[in-house]
Protein backbone atom coordinates (compact mmCIF):
# COMPACT_ATOMS: atom_id res chain seq x y z
CA UNK A 1 0.00 0.00 0.00
CA UNK A 2 1.23 3.67 -0.79
CA UNK A 3 1.58 6.37 2.30
CA UNK A 4 -1.61 7.32 1.10
CA UNK A 5 -3.72 4.64 2.28
CA UNK A 6 -2.02 3.91 5.05
CA UNK A 7 -2.98 7.68 6.26
CA UNK A 8 -4.34 7.26 10.12
CA UNK A 9 -7.58 8.85 9.57
CA UNK A 10 -7.31 10.92 12.52
CA UNK A 11 -4.75 12.86 10.23
CA UNK A 12 -7.17 13.17 7.68
CA UNK A 13 -10.09 14.18 9.21
CA UNK A 14 -10.72 15.26 12.48
CA UNK A 15 -11.28 13.29 15.75
CA UNK A 16 -14.91 13.40 15.49
CA UNK A 17 -15.47 12.08 12.28
CA UNK A 18 -11.77 9.75 12.44
CA UNK A 19 -13.70 8.24 16.09
CA UNK A 20 -17.22 7.87 14.11
CA UNK A 21 -15.24 5.95 11.06
CA UNK A 22 -13.60 4.08 13.86
CA UNK A 23 -17.04 2.22 14.70
CA UNK A 24 -16.81 0.74 11.37
CA UNK A 25 -13.67 -0.92 11.72
CA UNK A 26 -12.23 1.96 9.73
CA UNK A 27 -8.78 3.05 10.53
CA UNK A 28 -6.89 4.07 7.46
CA UNK A 29 -7.17 6.10 4.20
CA UNK A 30 -6.97 2.48 2.43
CA UNK A 31 -9.38 1.13 4.61
CA UNK A 32 -12.25 3.65 3.90
CA UNK A 33 -11.48 3.06 -0.10
CA UNK A 34 -12.34 -0.25 0.67
CA UNK A 35 -15.26 0.03 2.30
CA UNK A 36 -17.96 -0.63 -0.54
CA UNK A 37 -21.41 0.38 -1.44
CA UNK A 38 -23.99 -2.37 -0.22
CA UNK A 39 -26.21 -1.04 -2.96
CA UNK A 40 -27.36 2.49 -4.63
CA UNK A 41 -30.05 3.79 -4.89
CA UNK A 42 -31.99 5.99 -7.78
CA UNK A 43 -32.57 9.33 -6.50
CA UNK A 44 -36.20 9.20 -7.91
CA UNK A 45 -36.84 6.01 -6.79
CA UNK A 46 -38.02 5.80 -3.18
CA UNK A 47 -37.15 2.18 -1.26
CA UNK A 48 -39.61 -0.44 -1.08
CA UNK A 49 -41.01 0.07 2.49
CA UNK A 50 -42.56 -3.29 2.41
CA UNK A 51 -39.22 -5.09 1.96
CA UNK A 52 -37.67 -3.45 5.60
CA UNK A 53 -36.83 -6.46 8.16
CA UNK A 54 -37.45 -6.25 12.23
CA UNK A 55 -34.38 -5.27 13.37
CA UNK A 56 -32.63 -4.91 10.50
CA UNK A 57 -30.22 -1.37 10.01
CA UNK A 58 -31.20 0.46 7.12
CA UNK A 59 -31.17 3.37 5.13
CA UNK A 60 -33.89 4.69 3.00
CA UNK A 61 -35.02 7.32 0.48
CA UNK A 62 -38.55 8.58 1.67
CA UNK A 63 -41.02 10.94 1.28
CA UNK A 64 -42.38 12.68 4.49
CA UNK A 65 -46.61 11.99 4.09
CA UNK A 66 -47.50 13.82 7.56
CA UNK A 67 -46.06 15.01 10.70
CA UNK A 68 -47.30 16.12 14.29
CA UNK A 69 -46.00 17.06 17.29
CA UNK A 70 -47.92 16.24 20.84
CA UNK A 71 -47.55 16.30 24.78
CA UNK A 72 -46.48 13.25 26.30
CA UNK A 73 -49.57 11.43 27.95
CA UNK A 74 -48.00 9.75 30.56
CA UNK A 75 -44.78 11.73 31.33
CA UNK A 76 -43.25 15.16 30.83
CA UNK A 77 -42.19 15.91 26.80
CA UNK A 78 -42.79 15.92 23.62
CA UNK A 79 -43.75 13.16 20.89
CA UNK A 80 -43.07 14.25 17.24
CA UNK A 81 -44.50 11.40 14.98
CA UNK A 82 -43.62 11.36 11.44
CA UNK A 83 -44.97 9.14 8.29
CA UNK A 84 -42.88 8.33 5.18
CA UNK A 85 -43.81 6.43 1.93
CA UNK A 86 -42.57 4.93 -0.66
CA UNK A 87 -45.92 5.86 -2.40
CA UNK A 88 -47.62 2.63 -1.51
CA UNK A 89 -46.08 1.48 2.31
CA UNK A 90 -45.66 3.39 4.72
CA UNK A 91 -43.12 3.89 7.70
CA UNK A 92 -43.25 5.44 11.08
CA UNK A 93 -40.56 8.05 12.71
CA UNK A 94 -40.77 8.60 16.30
CA UNK A 95 -38.64 11.18 17.94
CA UNK A 96 -38.69 12.58 21.69
CA UNK A 97 -38.15 15.74 23.54
CA UNK A 98 -38.14 17.29 26.42
CA UNK A 99 -40.51 19.75 25.07
CA UNK A 100 -42.12 20.67 22.09
CA UNK A 101 -39.66 23.63 21.77
CA UNK A 102 -36.65 21.15 21.31
CA UNK A 103 -38.07 19.32 18.24
CA UNK A 104 -38.53 22.64 16.64
CA UNK A 105 -36.22 22.03 14.18
CA UNK A 106 -37.49 18.42 12.98
CA UNK A 107 -40.99 20.07 12.90
CA UNK A 108 -39.53 22.69 10.60
CA UNK A 109 -37.55 20.47 8.60
CA UNK A 110 -39.71 17.03 8.20
CA UNK A 111 -42.90 18.62 6.52
CA UNK A 112 -45.01 16.82 4.26
CA UNK A 113 -43.66 16.47 0.83
CA UNK A 114 -39.96 16.25 2.00
CA UNK A 115 -37.57 13.56 0.60
CA UNK A 116 -34.78 12.34 2.35
CA UNK A 117 -32.40 9.10 3.17
CA UNK A 118 -33.57 8.00 7.09
CA UNK A 119 -31.34 5.77 9.03
CA UNK A 120 -31.65 3.65 12.18
CA UNK A 121 -32.90 0.50 12.60
CA UNK A 122 -36.28 -1.32 12.24
CA UNK A 123 -38.28 -1.81 15.21
CA UNK A 124 -42.14 -2.93 16.03
CA UNK A 125 -44.97 -0.74 18.32
CA UNK A 126 -47.95 -2.17 18.62
CA UNK A 127 -47.61 -4.16 15.54
CA UNK A 128 -46.17 -1.30 13.39
CA UNK A 129 -42.43 -0.72 11.88
CA UNK A 130 -41.07 2.08 13.12
CA UNK A 131 -37.53 4.13 13.22
CA UNK A 132 -37.25 5.94 16.82
CA UNK A 133 -34.72 8.40 16.51
CA UNK A 134 -33.41 8.15 13.18
CA UNK A 135 -30.84 10.14 11.52
CA UNK A 136 -32.08 11.60 8.45
CA UNK A 137 -30.60 14.57 6.03
CA UNK A 138 -33.03 15.94 3.49
CA UNK A 139 -32.52 16.55 -0.14
CA UNK A 140 -31.55 20.08 -1.50
CA UNK A 141 -30.51 20.80 2.39
CA UNK A 142 -26.72 21.92 2.84
CA UNK A 143 -26.20 20.42 5.96
CA UNK A 144 -24.50 17.44 4.82
CA UNK A 145 -23.78 18.47 1.60
CA UNK A 146 -21.24 21.56 1.57
CA UNK A 147 -21.22 22.05 -2.25
CA UNK A 148 -23.11 22.99 -5.37
CA UNK A 149 -21.48 20.35 -6.69
CA UNK A 150 -22.37 18.07 -4.12
CA UNK A 151 -26.12 18.49 -3.98
CA UNK A 152 -25.85 18.25 -7.48
CA UNK A 153 -24.39 15.17 -7.60
CA UNK A 154 -27.00 14.14 -4.21
CA UNK A 155 -29.70 15.39 -6.64
CA UNK A 156 -29.28 14.01 -9.83
CA UNK A 157 -26.72 10.46 -9.58
CA UNK A 158 -27.02 7.37 -7.89
CA UNK A 159 -27.00 7.72 -3.98
CA UNK A 160 -23.89 4.85 -2.74
CA UNK A 161 -25.19 3.12 0.57
CA UNK A 162 -22.97 1.90 2.73
CA UNK A 163 -22.87 -0.15 5.48
CA UNK A 164 -23.02 2.33 8.60
CA UNK A 165 -23.57 2.41 12.56
CA UNK A 166 -24.94 4.23 14.90
CA UNK A 167 -23.38 7.90 14.97
CA UNK A 168 -22.33 7.59 11.91
CA UNK A 169 -24.88 7.31 9.17
CA UNK A 170 -24.05 6.32 5.30
CA UNK A 171 -24.33 10.02 4.22
CA UNK A 172 -21.53 10.98 6.65
CA UNK A 173 -19.51 7.80 5.01
CA UNK A 174 -20.55 9.27 1.85
CA UNK A 175 -19.13 12.84 2.72
CA UNK A 176 -15.88 11.75 4.28
CA UNK A 177 -15.02 9.38 0.85
CA UNK A 178 -15.85 12.43 -1.27
CA UNK A 179 -13.21 13.79 0.68
CA UNK A 180 -11.08 11.71 0.05
CA UNK A 181 -11.70 11.40 -3.62
CA UNK A 182 -11.41 15.07 -4.68
CA UNK A 183 -7.44 14.62 -4.02
CA UNK A 184 -6.56 11.39 -4.79
CA UNK A 185 -4.15 10.74 -7.44
CA UNK A 186 -3.59 7.85 -8.97
CA UNK A 187 -0.58 6.70 -7.87
CA UNK A 188 -1.89 7.05 -4.31
CA UNK A 189 -3.54 3.62 -5.43
CA UNK A 190 -1.02 0.65 -6.39
CA UNK A 191 -2.60 -1.35 -8.93
CA UNK A 192 -1.81 -5.02 -8.51
CA UNK A 193 -3.34 -5.39 -11.86
CA UNK A 194 0.12 -4.98 -13.89
CA UNK A 195 -0.46 -2.07 -17.26
CA UNK A 196 -0.01 -4.86 -20.16
CA UNK A 197 -2.62 -6.95 -18.40
CA UNK A 198 -5.55 -3.79 -17.69
CA UNK A 199 -4.94 -2.34 -21.63
CA UNK A 200 -5.59 -5.96 -23.22
CA UNK A 201 -8.73 -6.57 -21.32
CA UNK A 202 -9.89 -2.68 -21.47
CA UNK A 203 -10.12 -2.39 -17.66
CA UNK A 204 -9.73 0.59 -15.94
CA UNK A 205 -6.83 1.48 -13.32
CA UNK A 206 -7.86 0.75 -9.63
CA UNK A 207 -8.18 4.55 -8.60
CA UNK A 208 -10.62 4.94 -11.75
CA UNK A 209 -12.96 1.57 -10.54
CA UNK A 210 -12.86 3.37 -6.75
CA UNK A 211 -13.74 6.58 -8.19
CA UNK A 212 -16.50 4.82 -9.91
CA UNK A 213 -17.59 2.55 -7.27
CA UNK A 214 -18.01 5.82 -4.61
CA UNK A 215 -19.50 8.13 -7.09
CA UNK A 216 -21.29 6.28 -9.95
Amino acid sequence: MSERTDERLERAFDKRTATALGKLGLTTVGDLLGHYPRRYADPGALTDIAALEVGEHVTILARVEQATVRAMRNRKGALMEVVVTDGSSRLSLTFFGKHRGSLYNHEKRLVPGAKGLFTGTVGLYRGTRQLTHPDFTLMGEESDLDSDEALLEHATKPIPIYPAAAGIPSWKVQGALRVVLDTLADADVPDPVPDEVRERQGLPGRAAALRSLHRP
